[in-house]
Protein backbone atom coordinates (compact mmCIF):
# COMPACT_ATOMS: atom_id res chain seq x y z
CA UNK A 1 0.00 0.00 0.00
CA UNK A 2 1.41 3.33 -0.83
CA UNK A 3 1.39 5.77 1.76
CA UNK A 4 0.80 9.94 0.30
CA UNK A 5 0.37 12.97 2.39
CA UNK A 6 -1.35 15.63 1.30
CA UNK A 7 -0.72 18.86 2.99
CA UNK A 8 -3.71 20.81 4.00
CA UNK A 9 -3.86 24.48 4.16
CA UNK A 10 -3.51 26.62 7.27
CA UNK A 11 -6.58 29.08 6.20
CA UNK A 12 -10.04 28.63 7.62
CA UNK A 13 -12.32 28.85 4.50
CA UNK A 14 -10.48 27.42 1.07
CA UNK A 15 -9.86 30.09 -0.90
CA UNK A 16 -11.30 28.93 -3.58
CA UNK A 17 -13.89 26.26 -2.78
CA UNK A 18 -15.19 24.09 -5.38
CA UNK A 19 -18.67 23.40 -6.64
CA UNK A 20 -19.98 19.62 -4.74
CA UNK A 21 -22.65 18.77 -7.42
CA UNK A 22 -19.89 18.33 -9.98
CA UNK A 23 -17.46 16.03 -7.61
CA UNK A 24 -19.22 12.65 -6.12
CA UNK A 25 -16.51 12.20 -4.21
CA UNK A 26 -17.54 15.04 -2.39
CA UNK A 27 -21.10 14.38 -1.32
CA UNK A 28 -20.22 13.58 2.31
CA UNK A 29 -18.57 16.69 2.98
CA UNK A 30 -20.96 19.18 5.05
CA UNK A 31 -18.13 22.44 4.72
CA UNK A 32 -16.71 24.19 1.96
CA UNK A 33 -13.92 22.52 0.05
CA UNK A 34 -11.12 23.95 -1.43
CA UNK A 35 -8.69 22.50 -4.18
CA UNK A 36 -6.58 20.03 -1.94
CA UNK A 37 -9.09 18.68 0.15
CA UNK A 38 -10.73 17.63 -3.68
CA UNK A 39 -7.52 15.96 -4.70
CA UNK A 40 -7.43 14.26 -1.46
CA UNK A 41 -11.12 13.03 -1.39
CA UNK A 42 -10.36 12.55 -5.34
CA UNK A 43 -7.65 9.92 -4.74
CA UNK A 44 -9.84 8.44 -1.77
CA UNK A 45 -12.93 7.59 -3.44
CA UNK A 46 -10.84 6.15 -6.29
CA UNK A 47 -7.87 4.17 -5.55
CA UNK A 48 -8.21 3.66 -1.78
CA UNK A 49 -7.64 -0.27 -2.64
CA UNK A 50 -3.77 0.87 -2.98
CA UNK A 51 -3.12 4.32 -1.71
CA UNK A 52 -3.83 5.59 1.96
CA UNK A 53 -3.58 9.05 1.40
CA UNK A 54 -3.88 11.10 4.34
CA UNK A 55 -5.14 15.17 4.81
CA UNK A 56 -3.23 17.03 7.07
CA UNK A 57 -1.65 20.13 8.36
CA UNK A 58 2.23 19.73 8.38
CA UNK A 59 2.77 21.15 11.24
CA UNK A 60 0.57 18.29 13.21
CA UNK A 61 2.02 15.35 11.19
CA UNK A 62 4.16 13.53 14.06
CA UNK A 63 6.21 11.07 11.96
CA UNK A 64 6.92 11.94 8.23
CA UNK A 65 9.15 8.92 7.71
CA UNK A 66 5.83 6.38 7.53
CA UNK A 67 5.09 8.42 4.52
CA UNK A 68 6.18 7.28 1.02
CA UNK A 69 5.44 10.56 -0.92
CA UNK A 70 4.51 13.86 0.24
CA UNK A 71 3.10 17.03 -1.70
CA UNK A 72 2.55 20.13 -0.47
CA UNK A 73 -0.65 20.80 -2.47
CA UNK A 74 -1.70 24.07 -4.73
CA UNK A 75 -3.68 26.12 -2.10
CA UNK A 76 -1.35 27.80 0.76
CA UNK A 77 2.02 26.00 1.03
CA UNK A 78 4.38 27.97 -1.06
CA UNK A 79 7.29 29.84 0.48
CA UNK A 80 5.65 33.12 -0.55
CA UNK A 81 2.26 32.53 0.61
CA UNK A 82 4.27 31.34 4.14
CA UNK A 83 5.92 34.56 3.92
CA UNK A 84 2.46 36.58 3.43
CA UNK A 85 0.33 34.98 5.83
CA UNK A 86 3.14 34.67 8.38
CA UNK A 87 5.88 37.33 8.02
CA UNK A 88 8.43 34.64 7.95
CA UNK A 89 8.57 31.42 5.82
CA UNK A 90 11.96 30.56 7.83
CA UNK A 91 9.80 27.85 10.16
CA UNK A 92 8.11 26.02 7.21
CA UNK A 93 11.63 25.42 4.86
CA UNK A 94 12.73 24.73 8.13
CA UNK A 95 10.23 21.70 8.17
CA UNK A 96 10.99 20.42 4.49
CA UNK A 97 14.28 20.31 5.01
CA UNK A 98 13.58 17.54 7.84
CA UNK A 99 11.47 15.50 5.21
CA UNK A 100 13.69 13.16 3.13
CA UNK A 101 14.09 14.34 0.17
CA UNK A 102 12.96 11.15 -2.15
CA UNK A 103 9.70 12.01 -0.19
CA UNK A 104 8.74 15.06 -1.50
CA UNK A 105 7.27 15.26 -5.06
CA UNK A 106 8.03 19.25 -4.86
CA UNK A 107 12.22 18.97 -4.08
CA UNK A 108 12.99 22.34 -1.77
CA UNK A 109 14.68 23.68 -4.28
CA UNK A 110 12.05 23.95 -6.86
CA UNK A 111 9.96 25.67 -4.45
CA UNK A 112 12.71 28.10 -3.73
CA UNK A 113 12.71 28.71 -7.48
CA UNK A 114 8.91 29.18 -7.59
CA UNK A 115 9.17 32.29 -4.83
CA UNK A 116 11.87 33.83 -6.67
CA UNK A 117 11.58 35.79 -10.03
CA UNK A 118 15.45 36.86 -10.25
CA UNK A 119 16.19 32.58 -10.55
CA UNK A 120 13.40 32.08 -12.90
CA UNK A 121 14.68 34.71 -15.34
CA UNK A 122 17.87 33.23 -15.19
CA UNK A 123 16.96 29.89 -16.29
CA UNK A 124 15.03 31.29 -18.48
CA UNK A 125 17.46 33.09 -20.06
CA UNK A 126 19.58 30.28 -20.70
CA UNK A 127 16.88 28.40 -22.26
CA UNK A 128 16.75 31.36 -24.44
CA UNK A 129 13.06 32.29 -23.87
CA UNK A 130 12.08 36.07 -23.64
CA UNK A 131 12.13 37.99 -20.38
CA UNK A 132 11.63 41.16 -19.47
CA UNK A 133 14.41 43.63 -18.62
CA UNK A 134 15.00 43.33 -15.24
CA UNK A 135 17.53 43.46 -12.10
CA UNK A 136 17.71 42.12 -8.61
CA UNK A 137 18.96 43.90 -5.90
CA UNK A 138 19.16 43.07 -2.08
CA UNK A 139 17.01 44.54 0.42
CA UNK A 140 19.77 44.70 3.20
CA UNK A 141 21.32 47.42 0.84
CA UNK A 142 21.15 51.17 2.39
CA UNK A 143 18.57 53.01 0.44
CA UNK A 144 20.89 55.45 -1.45
CA UNK A 145 22.70 52.30 -3.30
CA UNK A 146 19.30 50.58 -4.16
CA UNK A 147 18.61 54.19 -5.45
CA UNK A 148 21.80 54.38 -7.44
CA UNK A 149 21.39 50.81 -9.28
CA UNK A 150 18.29 51.44 -10.25
CA UNK A 151 19.03 55.10 -11.93
CA UNK A 152 21.98 53.27 -13.39
CA UNK A 153 19.29 50.80 -15.36
CA UNK A 154 18.23 53.97 -17.26
CA UNK A 155 14.76 52.52 -18.21
CA UNK A 156 11.81 55.39 -18.02
CA UNK A 157 9.42 53.04 -16.69
CA UNK A 158 9.91 50.33 -13.58
CA UNK A 159 7.93 48.18 -12.20
CA UNK A 160 9.28 46.83 -8.29
CA UNK A 161 8.14 43.49 -6.80
CA UNK A 162 9.49 41.97 -3.59
CA UNK A 163 10.71 38.15 -3.35
CA UNK A 164 9.12 36.31 -1.85
CA UNK A 165 6.67 38.00 -2.89
CA UNK A 166 2.59 36.55 -2.47
CA UNK A 167 0.62 37.69 -5.57
CA UNK A 168 0.69 41.81 -6.50
CA UNK A 169 0.99 42.36 -3.16
CA UNK A 170 3.69 44.99 -2.41
CA UNK A 171 4.17 46.53 -5.77
CA UNK A 172 5.70 49.74 -6.77
CA UNK A 173 5.63 51.68 -10.26
CA UNK A 174 7.30 54.92 -11.04
CA UNK A 175 6.93 56.59 -14.31
CA UNK A 176 9.38 58.36 -16.22
CA UNK A 177 11.92 58.42 -12.93
CA UNK A 178 9.19 59.83 -10.86
CA UNK A 179 9.83 58.57 -7.15
CA UNK A 180 11.95 55.83 -8.46
CA UNK A 181 12.12 54.35 -4.96
CA UNK A 182 10.47 56.05 -2.38
CA UNK A 183 11.96 55.48 1.26
CA UNK A 184 8.11 54.44 2.41
CA UNK A 185 8.38 51.56 0.13
CA UNK A 186 11.83 50.90 0.92
CA UNK A 187 11.28 50.54 4.49
CA UNK A 188 8.19 48.40 3.61
CA UNK A 189 10.19 45.59 1.82
CA UNK A 190 12.91 45.07 4.50
CA UNK A 191 11.10 42.26 5.61
CA UNK A 192 11.84 40.67 2.14
CA UNK A 193 15.00 39.30 0.57
CA UNK A 194 15.42 41.55 -2.42
CA UNK A 195 13.70 43.32 -4.96
CA UNK A 196 13.33 42.85 -8.60
CA UNK A 197 13.19 45.83 -10.62
CA UNK A 198 11.82 45.34 -14.03
CA UNK A 199 11.17 47.19 -17.62
CA UNK A 200 7.50 48.45 -17.32
CA UNK A 201 5.77 46.87 -20.19
CA UNK A 202 3.11 49.51 -20.56
CA UNK A 203 0.85 46.90 -22.87
CA UNK A 204 1.07 44.02 -20.21
CA UNK A 205 -2.13 42.80 -18.93
CA UNK A 206 -3.78 45.40 -21.00
CA UNK A 207 -7.44 45.25 -22.61
CA UNK A 208 -5.33 45.03 -25.70
CA UNK A 209 -2.98 42.90 -24.99
CA UNK A 210 -3.86 40.70 -22.07
CA UNK A 211 -1.81 38.79 -19.87
CA UNK A 212 -2.06 35.01 -20.59
CA UNK A 213 -2.50 32.60 -17.85
CA UNK A 214 -1.32 28.92 -18.60
CA UNK A 215 -2.37 26.07 -16.43
CA UNK A 216 0.05 22.96 -16.74
CA UNK A 217 -0.60 19.12 -15.75
CA UNK A 218 2.38 17.01 -16.37
CA UNK A 219 3.26 18.73 -19.75
CA UNK A 220 -0.18 18.93 -21.05
CA UNK A 221 -2.06 22.53 -21.03
CA UNK A 222 -5.54 22.16 -19.12
CA UNK A 223 -6.72 25.53 -18.62
CA UNK A 224 -5.82 29.05 -19.87
CA UNK A 225 -7.42 32.70 -18.89
CA UNK A 226 -6.75 35.94 -20.27
CA UNK A 227 -6.42 38.77 -17.61
CA UNK A 228 -5.66 42.38 -17.53
CA UNK A 229 -4.30 44.96 -14.81
CA UNK A 230 -3.22 42.99 -11.47
CA UNK A 231 -5.02 40.44 -12.21
CA UNK A 232 -8.86 40.78 -13.45
CA UNK A 233 -10.49 37.91 -15.24
CA UNK A 234 -11.27 38.40 -19.08
CA UNK A 235 -12.06 35.55 -20.64
CA UNK A 236 -10.96 31.90 -21.05
CA UNK A 237 -8.23 30.94 -23.75
CA UNK A 238 -10.16 29.46 -26.50
CA UNK A 239 -6.79 28.59 -28.56
CA UNK A 240 -3.41 28.69 -27.33
CA UNK A 241 -0.73 30.50 -28.92
CA UNK A 242 1.74 27.83 -30.79
CA UNK A 243 4.54 29.28 -29.39
CA UNK A 244 3.71 29.57 -25.28
CA UNK A 245 3.20 25.86 -25.59
CA UNK A 246 6.82 25.19 -27.39
CA UNK A 247 8.29 27.69 -24.93
CA UNK A 248 6.22 26.05 -21.96
CA UNK A 249 6.88 22.27 -22.69
CA UNK A 250 10.83 23.41 -22.88
CA UNK A 251 10.31 25.10 -19.31
CA UNK A 252 8.75 21.86 -18.16
CA UNK A 253 11.21 19.69 -19.18
CA UNK A 254 13.76 21.74 -17.91
CA UNK A 255 12.42 21.85 -14.69
CA UNK A 256 12.05 17.88 -14.99
CA UNK A 257 15.65 17.20 -15.53
CA UNK A 258 16.96 19.93 -13.60
CA UNK A 259 14.78 19.39 -10.42
CA UNK A 260 14.87 15.61 -10.81
CA UNK A 261 11.59 15.44 -10.75
CA UNK A 262 8.20 14.96 -12.56
CA UNK A 263 6.11 17.79 -12.81
CA UNK A 264 2.75 17.79 -11.48
CA UNK A 265 0.68 20.65 -11.63
CA UNK A 266 2.03 24.79 -12.29
CA UNK A 267 0.46 27.71 -13.86
CA UNK A 268 2.97 29.51 -16.09
CA UNK A 269 2.48 32.91 -17.45
CA UNK A 270 2.91 35.29 -20.33
CA UNK A 271 2.75 38.44 -21.61
CA UNK A 272 2.37 40.22 -24.74
CA UNK A 273 4.81 43.34 -26.29
CA UNK A 274 4.43 44.45 -30.13
CA UNK A 275 8.56 44.60 -30.42
CA UNK A 276 9.22 41.25 -28.27
CA UNK A 277 5.99 38.95 -28.86
CA UNK A 278 5.45 36.38 -26.18
CA UNK A 279 7.70 36.87 -23.32
CA UNK A 280 7.66 34.97 -20.39
CA UNK A 281 6.38 36.66 -17.01
CA UNK A 282 6.45 34.00 -14.04
CA UNK A 283 5.55 30.49 -13.00
CA UNK A 284 3.07 30.12 -9.76
CA UNK A 285 3.42 27.36 -8.03
CA UNK A 286 0.65 28.50 -5.94
CA UNK A 287 -1.85 29.77 -8.51
CA UNK A 288 -5.57 31.53 -8.41
CA UNK A 289 -7.74 29.43 -10.38
CA UNK A 290 -10.34 31.11 -11.58
CA UNK A 291 -13.16 28.43 -10.34
CA UNK A 292 -16.06 30.75 -10.90
CA UNK A 293 -15.26 33.06 -13.75
CA UNK A 294 -14.36 30.15 -15.84
CA UNK A 295 -17.75 27.86 -15.08
CA UNK A 296 -19.74 31.29 -15.40
CA UNK A 297 -18.44 32.16 -18.92
CA UNK A 298 -18.92 28.18 -19.92
CA UNK A 299 -22.34 28.80 -18.27
CA UNK A 300 -22.85 24.78 -17.65
CA UNK A 301 -21.80 22.70 -15.00
CA UNK A 302 -18.69 20.82 -14.02
CA UNK A 303 -16.42 22.54 -17.13
CA UNK A 304 -13.79 23.43 -14.35
CA UNK A 305 -11.94 20.10 -13.71
CA UNK A 306 -7.95 20.76 -12.82
CA UNK A 307 -8.45 18.98 -9.18
CA UNK A 308 -9.50 15.78 -10.93
CA UNK A 309 -6.58 16.42 -13.65
CA UNK A 310 -3.90 16.93 -10.38
CA UNK A 311 -4.84 14.30 -9.09
CA UNK A 312 -4.78 11.09 -11.90
CA UNK A 313 -1.06 13.01 -12.18
CA UNK A 314 -0.03 12.45 -7.98
CA UNK A 315 -1.73 8.76 -9.04
CA UNK A 316 0.01 7.85 -11.90
CA UNK A 317 3.37 9.61 -10.55
CA UNK A 318 3.19 7.70 -7.33
CA UNK A 319 1.87 4.03 -8.82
Amino acid sequence: MIKLLIFKSDLRKPFEPLKKYCRPWLKHCKQSVGVDQSIFRYIKYHYSDRIQVDFKHPYRVKNFKKYHYIYAGTEYWTIPNVHYYKGNATKFVKLLKHIPKRKLLLPIDYMIMGSDKCVQNILLKKLKIPVVTSKCISTKLKYNAIYSQIRKMKLDDIIIKPIPGEGSHNLFKSKNHNNVLTKEYYTSVKKYNKIIVQKYMKNFASERYPEIRTYWVGNKFVLGVKTTAEGYYKSSVKRLPAIIKIHTQKIIKFIEKKYKMKFIFARIDWGYDRSKGYFFNEIEILPGMFVDYYDNEFKKRCTWNVDKLIAERLVKIIS
